[in-house]
């Protein structure tokens, strides 16, 4: 079962859906489900104990769309 519930955790993390997931590691939509759902509640807890950066920050020129501004 760990080898099963490592594959689980491997396909969550490129976002694949819980059937594809499912049927390649040969579980039960369900229980794709439910590691899906807790992986889920892990990164919700996980981004609620966000700390506040301190300190000299440094930012580089980025630009964003099809030409230069």
């Amino acid at each position: 079962m760990q080898d099963k519930f490592k594959l689980i955790v491997q396909y969550f993390c490129p976002d694949l859906t819980t059937d594809k997931t499912a049927t390649i590691v040969k579980v039960n939509r369900n229980t794709v489900n439910r590691y899906y759902t807790f992986f889920r509640k892990l990164i919700y807890i996980d981004s609620l104990q966000e700390e506040i950066v301190n300190g000299e920050i440094e930012v580089d020129e980025s630009y964003f769309g099809p030409t230069r501004v």
